[in-house]
């Protein structure tokens, strides 16, 4: 459930508030994966007030944060699928900011890896029942970002 605008700033506070504490918990149990999960996820939702508050910039580098967290756990635990759909999750939220922003060929380009690490989890014989539909809207969100490209600049 999304806060109201009038409600961002506290769900922002208590946000900022987990990042801390997971933060310190990872510093203190750094090999503990879930730990890490629970962090990468505080980032994403962190991401979501504030490209909901018109701070786009903050939301990208909190976005990007999440992505560098969640690669590097998708990389640490390949074995683990939740944590490569988690990381084509995150990078479908990057391109939805970065075309609300109107980076649509880095959007494009986000949507691109989303996408080929989603068909390798398909192709690995990923069994996850959600990650068919992940790649349907990855697919779909890259077409409507490809007809935003393809548009000429002076139609409607």
């Amino acid at each position: 459930m999304m806060p109201t605008p009038e409600l961002a700033p506290v769900a922002e506070e208590h946000l900022r508030t987990a990042l801390r504490l997971s933060k310190e918990l990872v510093a203190r149990h750094p090999d503990v994966p879930a730990y890490v999960s629970s962090q990468v996820h505080v980032y994403h939702k962190l991401a979501g007030v504030l490209g909901r508050t018109g701070r786009a910039d903050e939301a990208e580098s909190s976005l990007r944060e999440a992505l560098r967290l969640q690669t590097s756990l998708a990389g640490r635990f390949p074995e683990v699928a939740s944590y490569k759909a988690s990381l084509a999750v995150f990078q479908r939220s990057l391109a939805r900011l970065l075309s609300k922003q109107g980076e649509l060929k880095d959007a494009q380009s986000s949507l691109k890896e989303s996408i080929a690490l989603l068909e390798g989890m398909l192709d690995d014989g990923c069994e996850l029942p959600y990650v068919d539909r992940l790649l349907a809207e990855a697919c779909l969100n890259l077409a409507d970002i490809q007809e935003r490209i393809e548009e000429p600049a002076d139609s409607p």
